[in-house]
């Protein structure tokens, strides 16, 4: 009995003696993502402003009344006409008004009432108001003055509501013709033009015309030597304001601004 016992238990050690497990591979280190080159991202590149040269000569506007700083009582003035003498130099130009900074609206007779220009919740207050008139492409760009004809595509008069208070010569003004409004579709070119008065003798500075254009958390801005049509070229969906600034060598500016809207998604108009 305790040869057998001896016997089992040398086996028992011979057995837990056996060879050593083979070693445990290395693990190799991941390998380091190549970089790929770095690309500008589309939505963060500036909107993009392009001059043109301005369209076709032709045509010409005069506005007969109101004449030249006439007041009118307040109690006519919503009624009272804008009147002219045009030519629209069809078929390429239309004849656009519009009412101190309001946008301007298209006219296809020889007059209009001053209500028609206003927006249904503003009303003509007493004071100082300004019409302007100019013959436009259908992208609201001026049409350029014919340089045989003595008469322009662009007029402008000040007047007055009830009271007149100014007696001088009117300072000189910045007039957005375009854009303005909605534009629907993949394909709607936005347009900026715009016009100076009574500049007297003022000459702009070499950079002096700025045209900007925000929105989208992105910016546009061209500086030019002179007014001249501009197109903005990549515009996505989404509301811009535009601003648009004369500055004169004797270090004066003025500039007006207009807000207006992108979408790309709407159908195009006259689409079925």
């Amino acid at each position: 009995m305790a040869a057998s016992l001896t016997l089992l238990v040398g086996c028992a050690t011979g057995s837990a003696a056996g060879p050593a497990p083979a070693p445990a591979a290395a693990t190799r280190p991941a390998p380091t993502p190549t970089s790929e080159p770095t690309e500008v991202s589309p939505a963060r590149e500036p909107w993009a402003l392009e001059a043109a040269p301005r369209g076709a000569a032709g045509g010409f506007v005069e506005i007969r009344f109101p004449y030249a700083e006439q007041r009118i009582p307040a109690g006519k003035a919503a009624a009272y006409r804008i009147r002219f003498k045009r030519e629209d130099a069809a078929p390429v130009g239309r004849l656009v008004v519009a009412l101190d900074d309001e946008r301007p609206r298209p006219v296809d007779a020889d007059s209009v009432a001053l209500a028609e220009l206003l927006p249904a919740e503003r009303e003509l207050s007493p004071g100082v108001h300004w019409v302007i008139a100019a013959v436009v492409d259908e992208h609201g760009r001026r049409l350029a003055t014919d340089r045989s004809a003595s008469r322009t595509t662009f007029a402008a008069v000040r007047f007055w509501v009830e009271s007149r208070e100014q007696r001088g010569e009117p300072p000189t003004a910045l007039y957005l013709l375009a854009p303005g409004g909605t534009y629907n579709g993949p394909a709607a070119e936005v347009w900026i033009d715009s016009v100076l008065s009574f500049a007297r003798e003022r000459r702009l500075a070499p950079d002096g015309y700025r045209v900007t254009i925000e929105g989208e958390g992105r910016t546009g801005e061209l500086a030019l030597s002179e007014l001249t049509p501009v197109r903005a070229t990549n515009l996505t969906s989404g509301d811009f304001r535009v601003t648009v600034q004369a500055r004169f060598v004797d270090g004066g500016s003025v500039q007006q601004q207009r807000v207006i809207t992108v979408n790309r998604d709407a159908p195009t108009p006259g689409s079925p």
